[in-house]
């Protein structure tokens, strides 16, 4: 059982070692040693005797010390193996000292101490109320420390509680019987007060423990206070049991308070070093009870400013995560339950009083800030599922009512971020998601606009093509030809890109097909207008008829006879000139033209697509 126990004092030595080694490069040939006896931990921390001794805020360590031991699961585990345990005294000494410079206390079981945070933070561009608190604890000549942050966190990175070589490249010892840190360890542990009257058996057994204290510790003993001759000590502490009752009166201040809290302890601590052989021990711990009772009386306060400072430098530097804000919410209400329990009767209720309504208007902005950092998330959360049903969408969409959507749901989203407050953590995520979206929104906003054109472009080829087909009707070709060159023009111009590009392919091939008819149609219209001019008048010269792909002109009888006279066979060199005309039309309108003689028989075929005649 004293092997195990031993092993436990061993590993929560080295933890705390790692602890102040990685707050202070100094701390590198630092020692630290623990004993468990009586239901109390003494941590002795002692550091070289080349150390400048001003270098040493011994405050710092009992923060350090103390925040280890709320805040490290393993150290927490470790201290728990010892059901007993119910206080904490932490010794800071030099080397080759006897006595140490400097003591502090905290109880073990305090589970509000446990609520400290392991953030430093404050609200940024607020003035909080509990600012004068924080320059309190940590200006105050001798105030308790506030919680202090290890360097990094124990949750996260737990260290096992084993016995290993500690520091940095160096082999920490192995503590033995005969190292004499160990042995003033023991002795303290010897001189703690029971808490209880010394009766007859116990003085004597006091007594006892001086004479084999004498015989076998020799020195040691002789050097401990109150042991031979008067006992200043006793003196002392009741004078600073007077200044602390002074310190405490009405209209005190939050600093008062924390000053005479610690005027208390430092007096405790005086009378915790009578050793029980002393003859002044008795009347040490009847005055030792009385300075106890009446630091219980300011404890709740002193504890809630504590809690009250590591919200307040939880706080600093925002924004911060939602689960540090809801930290520091706990430490403002873990240190308002402080308050709320000071009774009425206190010395210290007026002061409880003022620090409850600075502390519920400190709570009340933490609330709010914790509701800015919810409604902030909750918006890029809403902007996160909505760009994912736009991108999914967006993929699949093939009309514009789809793209409208897919737009507006990109609007949306842009929307959702562009209402995260500033000075939240989600604020920085959405100004991230912000200049990610917003190209999805102007992208969505084009596809959309080239679809909107293209969709206009269609159902103006359709109207086009509707009134061709009307001037088709009216043999109005001239008029048939413009409205299918639009038409064919408008979808032409789609793009490929485009959701409707394959559905206007169809109208493509058909619009170039009404196209060329009515350039057809066209062309011949135009070339029996000009052939009726030519073969019109007195007698009529031609006949005109439509074969297939060609024109047909039938020189009539009565030209003939005309241009006979007497003879009965017009030469065909007479005709020439109506035959150039007719080959000049057929050149210009493109359309052939055979000619005929009254009897039948081919003059000649005019091919202008050919560019040649096949004459008779």
């Amino acid at each position: 059982m004293a092997q195990a126990q031993g092993s436990v004092e061993m590993a929560l030595e080295a933890r705390l070692l790692e602890y102040l080694q990685a707050e202070w490069a100094i701390a590198t040939d630092w020692t630290v040693r623990c004993l468990v006896s009586q239901g109390i931990l003494v941590v002795l921390v002692q550091y070289p005797s080349v150390t400048d001794t001003h270098a040493i805020d011994s405050r710092h360590i009992f923060s350090i010390v103390e925040s280890a031991f709320h805040r490290d699961a393993e150290i927490r585990a470790g201290a728990e193996r010892y059901s007993d345990l119910h206080a904490v005294r932490v010794y800071v000494r030099q080397e080759g000292e006897a006595d140490p410079h400097g003591f502090y206390r905290f109880t073990w079981d305090d589970g509000a101490s446990n609520q400290a945070s392991t953030e430093r933070l404050m609200l940024s561009g607020e003035t909080p109320n509990f600012a004068s608190d924080s320059n309190t604890v940590a200006e105050s000549a001798g105030a308790v420390p506030p919680p202090h942050t290890p360097p990094s966190s124990p949750s996260r990175d737990p260290i096992p509680l084993k016995t290993t070589p500690v520091g940095r490249g160096r082999a920490r010892k192995t503590r033995t019987k005969r190292d004499p840190d160990w042995d003033i360890l023991d002795a303290e542990i010897k001189a703690v007060p029971r808490r209880r009257r010394a009766n007859s058996g116990s003085i004597l057994a006091a007594g006892l423990a001086a004479t084999i204290l004498l015989l076998g510790g020799g020195g040691y003993a002789l050097s401990r206070p109150c042991v031979v001759g008067t006992c200043d000590a006793l003196a002392i502490a009741q004078q600073m049991e007077s200044t602390a009752m002074r310190q405490i009166a009405p209209g005190q201040s939050a600093q008062t308070v924390l000053e005479a809290y610690n005027t208390l302890m430092e007096a405790s601590y005086l009378l915790d070093r009578i050793p029980n052989w002393s003859p002044h021990y008795t009347e040490a711990q009847e005055i030792l009870t009385e300075l106890m009772q009446e630091s219980q009386k300011l404890e709740r306060v002193v504890q809630a400013q504590r809690l009250a400072m590591a919200a307040a430098v939880q706080s600093q530097n925002p924004p911060h995560p939602l689960t540090v804000w809801r930290e520091i919410k706990q430490n403002w209400q873990a240190a308002i339950a402080q308050l709320e329990q000071v009774p009425d009767h206190s010395p210290v209720y007026p002061l409880a009083q003022r620090k409850l309504t600075e502390y519920r208007a400190n709570l009340s902005q933490i609330d709010h800030r914790i509701l800015k950092e919810i409604e902030a998330q909750e918006w890029v959360d809403l902007a996160r599922e909505t760009a994912e049903q736009a991108e999914t969408r967006q993929d699949i969409v093939t009309s514009v009512p789809g793209l409208r959507r897919v737009r507006q749901n990109w609007q949306s989203v842009i929307n959702a971020l562009s209402n995260v407050p500033s000075g939240t953590m989600a604020h920085a995520e959405a100004q991230q998601l912000l200049a990610l979206y917003r190209p999805q929104l102007e992208l969505a906003g084009e596809r959309l606009q080239q679809e909107q054109a293209s969709m206009q472009r269609f159902s103006q080829a359709q109207s086009l093509a509707d009134i061709a087909q009307t001037a088709e009707q009216q043999n109005a070709w001239d008029q048939a030809v413009g409205q299918w060159q639009r038409a064919l023009d408008e979808v032409q111009q789609i793009p490929e890109d485009s959701v409707s590009y394959e559905q206007v392919q169809p109208l493509v091939n058909s619009y170039q097909t009404a196209l060329d008819q009515a350039l057809n149609n066209l062309g011949f219209q135009d070339t029996v207008t000009s052939l009726e001019r030519l073969c019109s008048g007195s007698p009529r010269r031609c006949l005109l008829s439509r074969q297939d792909d060609q024109m047909r002109v039938t020189i009539t009888n009565a030209y003939e006879q005309e241009l006979a006279g007497s003879n009965t066979t017009a030469p065909l060199s007479q005709l020439d000139p109506l035959i150039e005309q007719i080959a000049r039309v057929s050149d210009r309108t493109r359309i052939p033209v055979s000619v005929y003689e009254a009897s039948g028989e081919l003059i000649g075929i005019y091919d202008p697509n050919a560019n040649r005649s096949t004459p008779d």
